[in-house]
């Protein structure tokens, strides 16, 4: 999700109309298979996806990102602060991840990722969790969690955009009662915009065999923003 274009579906959840804001935006994406920091979130399905922005004064944005994943849905309402420096761009962030369905497993996470030109990197902390912390040592997304990445982006070939990330998944639990969750991944995708008529994602992940799944996962996609 993109810092402009993962900003307003849940402006309209906390009560506040997208067009009161010179610079809102929407997005919609269908994908053959919601890929998330390296493990499918649909089984390896395909996902409707959409989002709505807004940008406000001072860098300031809030926003609402919705998908189906595995036996429900996510909801994912952020507000954050962006802006940038001589040397650098920033994202300052807090997102609330809701799955209405689900009993006991919404989470929050607080964010920093620095850019410079096409390099980025970031780190994601767990903060608020509803998942309950016990000693089997297997809970994922409880309180203390931290996520590190690095990205790249540059053009490739003739209209087409290559991009890669490398992250790192640092569970709390990991190690408790001999179980071991903390895994690392890499994405590597390619993206052409088509005129107006959206975006093209071709994407391939692969994460290491403690994230449960160590297989490399394929992943296409079409997205426009509004």
């Amino acid at each position: 999700m993109t810092i402009k274009n993962s900003v307003a579906v849940g402006l309209a959840a906390l009560g506040m109309s997208a067009t009161a804001y010179a610079d809102s935006s929407g997005s919609l994406t269908i994908t053959s298979d919601y890929l998330s920091r390296g493990v499918s979130q649909t089984n390896n399905q395909p996902a409707v996806q959409g989002s709505i922005d807004a940008m406000l004064d001072e860098g300031l944005y809030a926003s609402a990102w919705i998908s189906n994943v595995a036996g429900g849905s996510e909801l994912d309402l952020s507000a954050g602060l962006v802006g940038s420096t001589d040397m650098m761009d920033y994202d300052l962030c807090a997102v609330r991840y809701i799955y209405p369905i689900h009993d006991d497993a919404d989470y929050s996470e607080l964010y920093a990722t620095l850019g410079f030109d096409a390099l980025s990197a970031g780190v994601k902390y767990t903060v608020g969790s509803d998942v309950e912390d016990t000693d089997q040592g297997n809970e994922k997304f409880v309180t203390g969690d931290l996520y590190y990445f690095v990205s790249a982006s540059t053009p490739f070939y003739e209209g087409w955009d290559l991009a890669g990330t490398v992250g790192y998944y640092d569970f709390a639990d990991d190690g408790v009662a001999n179980m071991n969750t903390t895994y690392q991944h890499m994405e590597v995708s390619l993206s052409k915009a088509i005129n107006d008529l959206g975006t093209l994602p071709l994407a391939m992940s692969k994460a290491s065999r403690e994230s449960g799944n160590n297989n490399a996962q394929f992943s296409v996609s079409w997205g426009q923003n509004f």
